[in-house]
């Protein structure tokens, strides 16, 4: 038919754009958002962790006090989100959430997971180290939940933050996740 591509022409088009994209990709992969326009970065003041977000998202800490009890306490919590979803008398879920525990001495973030009961040592056997260019933390997936399944645990000093992406959005933010050298 006029108008339609054979499947071998599909087939290259398609490797060719494939191509195009890998050429002009960044040498980081494009992962480190602070160095692309069209991003802000946020900075807790409280709990020394900042994080890059597309301008526009909306940038909510809550209120810890008001949210329902939980053990281990919560410290903090903020939630990045899409202007569109953030929205309305019932705005839609986070693309991301960074919530900060106390780690309560732990010395690794799977002794913290298992002392907290966020993970037993069975179901840590296959959770994945995770690294982006200024921590290294622990990616941890649950099989019984259905969204969102999978979090990145990051120690550091008395403190445990949990990152939690609902979004491709909030996955593309972890990678810019950061703590100051040293602390």
């Amino acid at each position: 038919m006029p108008g339609q591509l054979a499947p071998t022409s599909l087939i290259l088009l398609i490797s060719a754009l494939s191509l195009a994209c890998i050429a002009t990709q960044p040498a980081d992969g494009g992962k480190t958002a602070e160095a692309r326009p069209g991003f802000s970065t946020y900075t807790d003041p409280t709990h020394g962790f900042s994080i890059s977000f597309p301008k526009g998202f909306v940038v909510r800490p809550q209120d810890v006090s008001k949210l329902v009890r939980s053990s281990p306490a919560l410290v903090a919590s903020v939630f990045f989100m899409n202007p569109t979803m953030a929205t309305g008398d019932q705005a839609g879920p986070p693309d991301l959430e960074v919530r900060v525990y106390r780690a309560n001495g732990a010395d690794s973030v799977k002794s913290w997971l298992v002392s907290v009961r966020f993970a037993t040592s069975e179901g840590l056997a296959a959770a994945k180290p995770f690294r982006n260019a200024s921590v290294a933390g622990l990616e941890v997936c649950r099989s019984p939940m259905l969204a969102p399944n999978c979090s990145i645990y990051v120690l550091r000093d008395d403190r445990v933050y949990q990152l939690t992406p609902l979004s491709i959005e909030g996955t593309a933010m972890i990678e810019t996740f950061a703590l100051p050298p040293g602390s």
